[in-house]
C-alpha cells in the first residue's frame, strides 16, 4: 500500500517519514533530494505567485525536484499524454528549444497519461525521450501531479521564473508563444 503511495506523496512535494536503506549492506542511504530553502511558505498554480515543489526521477533515473533550479533557472513544465497529437508536437521541439536557450532554462515534460490514457511508467517516459530524442528531463507522473498545477487541455505549459514564480500559463501548442513566453520569462 505504501509502494502505491510513494509517487502521491512525491508528487506533491512531501516526503514520507521513511529512511531507505540499501538492501545489501541494511545501511542507510542518503536522500537523493537536496534540501532548497526557500523564503516564501506557500505555493499556487495562479500566475504572479511561487510555484509548487515536486519531487519525482526523471528518464535518466535522476532525482528531479523543482526548487533544486531556484535562483539559477527558469523552468518550462510541460504536462502532456502520450496520446495527444498538439503534445507529439511539443515534444518534437523539446530539445532545440532547451538547446537554443541553453543553461537560462530547464524544459520539463511531465507525462500524465500514456497512449491508453493510463498512469505512464518508467518505460514510457524512457520511450518518449528516445523517439522524440530529448535529453531534457521528461518525467512520469499521473493526475494526482495535477492537484498542484491543474489543466484545461493538453498540453498545458507552466512557465516558471529564477524566483519560482508562475509568469505565464499556455494550453495547446505554439512554438511561436513558446518561444515568446521563455524570452518574455527571462
Amino acid at each position: 500500500m505504501l509502494t502505491r503511495l510513494l509517487p502521491l506523496f512525491l508528487a506533491l512535494g512531501c516526503t514520507p517519514d521513511l529512511e531507505a536503506t540499501d538492501t545489501d549492506t541494511g545501511t542507510p542511504t542518503p536522500d537523493p533530494y537536496p534540501t532548497v530553502e526557500v523564503p516564501w511558505e506557500t505555493c499556487s498554480a495562479t500566475i504572479g505567485e511561487h510555484a509548487c515543489n515536486f519531487k519525482l526521477v526523471d528518464h535518466h533515473d535522476e532525482p528531479y525536484q523543482l526548487y533544486e533550479h531556484y535562483g539559477e533557472r527558469a523552468v518550462v513544465i510541460d504536462l502532456s499524454a502520450m496520446w495527444c497529437a498538439p503534445c507529439q508536437m511539443a515534444a518534437s521541439e523539446v530539445q532545440a528549444v532547451q538547446d537554443q536557450f541553453g543553461d537560462q532554462i530547464v524544459y520539463t515534460t511531465i507525462l500524465i497519461e500514456n497512449v491508453s490514457g493510463d498512469d505512464p511508467t518508467d518505460i514510457d517516459a524512457k520511450y518518449w525521450a528516445q523517439v522524440f530524442e530529448i535529453d531534457a528531463p521528461v518525467i512520469n507522473s499521473n493526475r494526482d501531479f495535477l492537484i498542484d498545477y491543474p489543466l484545461s487541455s493538453w498540453p498545458t505549459f507552466y512557465y516558471v521564473d529564477q524566483d519560482m514564480v508562475i509568469r505565464e500559463i499556455h494550453t495547446g501548442f505554439n512554438a511561436f508563444l513558446l518561444e515568446q513566453a521563455i524570452n518574455d520569462m527571462l
